[in-house]
């Protein structure tokens, strides 16, 4: 389970359902969140325990994620422990994780060290600063990959995992060009204007696509904003000077009204452990000129890069 949001407001929360999957009845004794940070969460709903579940039958309830105004700010983690039958038995182990930030928008907003860490994957991004910088030499264990093509015929998945921008709408999909450089877009959802700065952003309207067939040949994917589309290949990305705009919120640093070549860094995807995780990559977008690269972070799956058409 991930959540994430600013220290002090109200937070998420997430339902839970323990079914019971054996031929017998099966005793919860206790339902409990344990770990270093396992304040940050709380249990609400809970039926009255210990209860017996029957056999394919289950009992609800749902995990809160409540982070005080005294908050550490990044990575929260704890474990939802079920308690069963006489002998006090763990059941099956739920990892909990959080990302809590200070504030929205602007140096409020957290590095993408910690929105990867906090999404579970175990990625050396190039520090855990916010600003990573927007030249063009990679970072950490970023690798070159301005395409990609399936590894076989048929869909594949594209998973929006984190969005730290502006406010607004944010259409992204994937695109490839003709013989003749001619790109045809194909736009697969549209990330939600109220959902700019969280983990695993709704759609708007709660329509989007996560699975589409790029056909044959190579692809590159996109964002698009109010004034202008980024993609995965520098030589598409509109170069414009950096001018100051309007703070979005008080106390916010200044934002800036710029893009630059190097919109996009992409790493290869591992695990909490450090596991690396076959044909799958963490493609991380700057929407700018500041260099954090998770205004928009997206999972590509069942795909090998390439690095030219």
């Amino acid at each position: 389970m991930v959540f994430s949001g600013v220290r002090g407001e109200p937070g998420d929360d997430q339902g839970v359902s323990v079914k019971n999957l054996s031929a017998d009845g099966l005793q919860v004794r206790t339902i409990r969140i344990v770990g270093e940070h396992a304040a940050t969460f709380t249990l609400t709903d809970l039926p009255t325990l210990p209860r017996y579940i029957a056999p394919d039958k289950s009992i609800d309830f749902r995990v809160a994620f409540a982070p005080t105004p005294g908050a550490a700010v990044g990575v929260h983690r704890a474990t939802l422990q079920i308690v069963l039958g006489h002998n006090d038995e763990l059941g099956p182990l739920v990892d909990i994780s959080a990302l809590v930030t200070v504030g929205k928008a602007g140096e409020q907003e957290p590095p993408l060290h910690d929105v990867v860490h906090a999404l579970g994957y175990l990625i050396e991004v190039g520090g855990s600063q916010l600003v990573l910088g927007t030249e063009a030499a990679q970072k950490g264990e970023e690798i070159a990959a301005p395409l990609f093509r399936s590894i076989k015929p048929g869909n594949i998945a594209l998973d929006p995992v984190a969005r730290f921008s502006a406010d607004g709408a944010m259409p992204y999909g994937h695109y490839r060009a003709d013989a003749t450089g001619k790109l045809t877009e194909t736009q697969l959802g549209i990330l939600a204007a109220t959902e700019s700065q969280r983990l695993n952003p709704g759609f708007e309207d709660g329509e989007g696509s996560i699975s589409f067939d790029p056909g044959p040949g190579p692809f590159g994917l996109y964002i698009s904003l109010p004034t202008h589309t980024t993609y995965t290949e520098d030589l598409r990305n509109p170069v414009r000077p950096a001018t100051k705009v309007k703070r979005r919120k008080k106390n916010a640093a200044p934002s800036f009204d710029g893009t630059v070549s190097h919109a996009t860094r992409v790493f290869p995807l591992k695990s909490r452990n450090g596991t690396p995780i076959e044909n799958a990559y963490l493609v991380t977008f700057e929407e700018g000129v500041n260099g954090d690269y998770q205004d928009a972070v997206f999972v590509l799956w069942n795909v090998i890069p390439v690095t030219s058409p």
